[in-house]
């Protein structure tokens, strides 16, 4: 899809003219990975400079702080802890709000998405499904992170705005949501902006690799251990591969919030395995992550099954009336139903 960043850029830069107060609340959605953590990031620093006089990135919940060594990171509030209040009274006060990384509302606390019914919004995001809420829509579904899309529109309007901490928080973002450029949403103009970052603005990518997956706590790195030996399964016969995490397995290990990440992408290192998924134990049900390689689409796999979505071979969803075995079960019996699956034997 042809996207013309001339008029986004035009639409961001008219919707960030718009505020009267100076006043912002920036959206994360839940279990906030490296995309919509650096856009957030980047996005508060843009609006500091445009005269905004309080920001607040608002996450529905902890994430991983592998992250919480990105400059402004002390301006992510967690909603869904001691400072709900605060995040209530800030959004309230706040004339614009941003919604970076997502576009549906289940992507972040029910009650967020209500305060900000009624706010005048923008939507940036590059994931392929229909927006939930009203306001201006800046989407680029083509876009392998929304921190790529946030660097064509600054680059268009703010390129003199842009310093290291604007650079540092898109380069992490595009290099988490690319796998450390690997997955098969890379492309040619992903690396080109990789590259003018690299070249301007000094980014150090040893310090930034180690930040972000150099950084494991030793019960981390245990529990890896024990989901390869213990929870990794193959569907005999078929190109797929399967990990379980009980609340049993995750509870042993002390795990933090975001210590779960990257699992899924174990099953596709092995040989002739395109699909893996990761089946994660929670309260509220059983959550589902999927990859792939190729073109068999987790995304309208995870729509159709799962009440998810997501990108081609990167997506998401969860079962609520199902316990894990059954929720695996079904999964297994989906994917025997596929002949486009099995092994060429």
């Amino acid at each position: 899809m042809e996207v013309d960043y001339s008029l986004y850029s035009e639409k961001l830069k008219n919707f960030i003219d718009s505020s009267e107060k100076k006043v912002a609340s920036i959206l994360i959605h839940k279990n906030a990975d490296g995309d919509c953590v650096g856009a957030g990031l980047a996005l508060s620093f843009l609006l500091e400079k445009e005269g905004y006089t309080d920001v607040k990135i608002i996450s529905t919940n902890a994430f991983n702080d592998n992250y919480l060594w990105m400059p402004n990171s002390d301006k992510i509030v967690v909603f869904d802890s001691m400072f709900k209040d605060i995040c209530v009274d800030h959004i309230n006060n706040s004339d614009v709000v941003f919604c970076v990384d997502f576009v549906q509302k289940c992507r972040i606390d029910e009650v967020l998405a209500e305060l900000i019914k009624d706010k005048k919004t923008c939507i940036i995001d590059h994931h392929l499904e229909q927006s939930e809420f009203e306001g201006e829509h800046i989407i680029n579904s083509s876009a392998a992170s929304t921190c790529e899309i946030l660097y064509e529109l600054i680059s268009r309007k703010y390129n003199d705005k842009i310093d290291y901490n604007i650079a540092l928080s898109l380069y992490t973002g595009i290099m988490t949501d690319t796998g450390r450029f690997t997955t098969q949403n890379m492309t040619y103009r992903v690396h080109e902006i990789s590259a003018e970052i690299l070249k301007n603005y000094n980014i150090d990518i040893s310090l930034v690799n180690k930040n972000i997956y150099g950084n494991n706590r030793f019960a981390r790195m245990r529990f890896l251990g024990h989901v390869l030996s213990r929870c990794l399964k193959v569907i005999p016969d078929y190109k797929v591969a399967y990990v379980t995490l009980s609340h049993q397995d995750t509870a042993r290990f002390y795990l933090k919030q975001g210590e779960t990440d990257g699992i899924v992408n174990y099953g596709l290192s092995m040989k002739n395995i395109i699909v893996s998924a990761l089946f994660n134990e929670k309260k509220e049900g059983v959550y589902i992550s999927l990859r792939s390689i190729g073109d068999f689409a987790v995304n309208e796999f995870a729509k159709q099954y799962f009440n998810g979505g997501g990108h081609k071979n990167a997506a998401g969803g969860y079962i609520v009336n199902k316990t894990l075995d059954e929720s695996v079960q079904y999964f297994i019996d989906l994917i025997k139903k596929i002949d486009s699956l099995k092994l060429d034997i």
